[in-house]
């Protein structure tokens, strides 16, 4: 009973840690490189890796939709629908621009490089969103061309 109710509320508390409006769906993650080169089409590469990663250790179903490869080495971009409880909620913090200073391994003089790679995270709502347009707020204009 005591392991019952420690896991309820467990729950109870992970729930009041996500109480956005969308924060229970599912996510579209997008990924793309930034300035840096060949070390910033690495580090996507890596981040797209490490995403997909920890949705599979949460059970999650995660569907890549676009992977772009970079000519020499790693993605430029790359788009995921990922399906599972709260999965929004908790891949939302990920969302920014991610910084990477390393060694390169793509530099011959063994110069430290920083590269860039961006994370969007969007909600993946229904598409049976219901919205009332009020007929006050519309503003129609006609033109027409002539010769």
């Amino acid at each position: 009973m005591v392991d019952k109710t420690r896991a309820a509320l467990d729950d109870l508390e992970f729930k009041l840690m996500l109480p956005g409006e969308f924060d229970a769906s599912g996510a579209i993650v997008e990924i793309s490189s930034g300035a840096g080169g060949i070390d910033a089409s690495d580090w996507a590469n890596m981040l797209l890796r490490m995403i997909m990663r920890f949705c599979e250790r949460k059970g999650w179903k995660v569907e890549v939709v676009e992977e772009t490869p970079a000519e020499e080495a790693g993605i430029k971009g790359a788009t995921l629908i990922v399906e599972g409880d709260y999965a929004f909620g908790l891949l939302k913090a990920e969302h920014g621009v991610h910084r990477l200073v390393r060694v390169s391994p793509f530099d011959q003089q063994g110069r430290r490089q920083t590269s860039f790679a961006a994370i969007r995270v969007t909600p993946d709502i229904d598409d049976d969103i219901k919205i009332d347009i009020n007929e006050g707020d519309l503003r129609i204009d006609t033109y027409r061309a002539g010769l």
